[in-house]
């Protein structure tokens, strides 16, 4: 939640690198819900849907920056 508020702020009035030409940085009430609900709603659907493919793919989890971060580092090196 704070990582969403602090972008909002970070890029208001700029645009972001990551974002498609005409597109404004907008936090809704519904968004800023989503992101509060999302460990408890959304998280585990997915985790099952990850768990089910895991049979047939090789399923990656980063849970942070620094996994992120070491996982691309190492992708680079494969090149």
């Amino acid at each position: 939640m704070i990582r969403v508020l602090k972008r909002r702020f970070q890029y208001r009035n700029k645009k972001r690198t990551d974002m498609a030409e005409g597109c404004e940085e907008r936090v809704s009430l519904e968004f800023m819900k989503w992101v509060w609900e999302y460990p408890e709603k959304q998280k585990p659907k997915i985790l099952e849907k990850l768990l089910r493919l895991s049979n047939e793919k090789k399923i990656i989890i980063l849970k942070s920056p620094k996994n992120v971060r070491d996982f691309v580092a190492n992708v680079e090196l494969l090149k």
